[in-house]
């Protein structure tokens, strides 16, 4: 299995969080944004179609009944 080109760790909150990521597949480079602090990481893999799906995990050791909400989701991908 292929190893994804982007992961992004977000820590628990009690409220809603942005965040944000913006590629640039080509330069193998993403700009992240995650509630208010930027960072810049590389790709850890080749995307040459772009980042094409966005899989969310919970590291909940046991069943998590208060599972993860998304208010809203935007591709954007930079050059």
């Amino acid at each position: 299995m292929a190893e994804a080109p982007l992961c992004i760790k977000v820590e628990s909150s009690d409220g809603w969080i942005t965040v944000a990521a913006e590629y640039d597949t080509l330069g193998k480079i993403a700009h992240v944004t995650v509630g208010g602090q930027k960072y810049e990481t590389a790709l850890s893999s080749e995307a040459p179609l772009g980042l094409s799906y966005l899989h969310i995990q919970s590291l909940a050791e046991t069943e998590d009944q208060q599972g993860t909400l998304i208010r809203s989701f935007k591709k954007t991908q930079i050059f």
